[in-house]
C-alpha cells in the first residue's frame, strides 16, 4: 500500500474554504486487479489554520476601514459646502487618518472602525445641504469619545481626529 500526503486546496474555492487548513493523506492500493483510494483527515494544520483566520480578519477589517475612508474621501470631493482649501485640509488630514486606523486596526479592531464610522458620520452631517447643527455636534462627540483613551498609546490618531472634528465643525459657520 503506497501513503500521499496531498497538500490541501488543489482549486481556488478549497483555497478559500476551512478545509484548506487541514491536512489529510491518500492511501492508494491494488487489490484484486482494482486500485482503491481512500482520503483520510488528520486534522487541521494549527498554524496554518491560525494565520489563515488572522489574516482573512485583518484583510476584511482593512478593506472595510479604506471603504469607509474612501466614501468619506469621495463626499468631500464632490460636495460645494466645502471651500478649495479645506477641501485639501481634510483630504490631507484624512490620508493621515487611513494610516493610523490601518495600524490601530492591527490591535484595536473594533475601535478602528469606530473612529471610521463617527469619521464618515460626522462628513455627512458637515456636508450636508441642510446641515442640522444638532446632529453635527452629536456626530462630533462620538468621533471624540472613539479616541478616548488613545492619547497616551497612539497620540498621532488623537491628533489627526481632533484636527478633523475642528474643521468638519468650522464648515458650519
Amino acid at each position: 500500500m503506497e501513503t500521499r500526503r496531498t497538500p490541501p486546496a488543489r482549486n481556488r474555492r478549497a483555497a478559500q474554504a476551512p478545509l484548506a487548513c487541514l491536512d489529510w493523506e491518500i492511501d492508494v492500493s491494488l487489490r484484486f486487479g482494482v486500485w482503491i483510494s481512500k482520503v483520510r483527515l488528520l486534522g487541521p494544520s494549527l498554524p496554518r489554520l491560525g494565520a489563515a483566520l488572522l489574516s482573512d480578519r485583518t484583510r476584511s477589517r482593512t478593506l472595510m476601514l479604506d471603504e469607509i475612508i474612501g466614501k468619506i474621501e469621495a463626499r468631500i470631493q464632490t460636495t460645494d459646502a466645502i471651500n478649495a482649501e479645506r477641501r485639501r485640509e481634510l483630504l490631507q488630514l484624512l490620508g493621515t487618518l487611513k494610516s493610523e486606523v490601518a495600524e490601530l486596526s492591527k490591535t484595536h479592531g473594533e475601535q478602528a472602525q469606530s473612529i471610521a464610522g463617527f469619521t464618515e458620520l460626522s462628513a455627512h452631517e458637515a456636508t450636508r445641504t441642510e446641515q442640522n447643527p444638532h446632529l453635527l455636534k452629536l456626530s462630533l462627540e462620538g468621533l471624540g469619545s472613539s479616541v478616548a483613551g488613545f492619547e497616551e498609546s497612539h497620540p498621532r490618531l488623537v491628533q489627526i481626529v481632533n484636527a478633523i472634528s475642528n474643521t468638519l465643525s468650522n464648515l458650519g459657520i
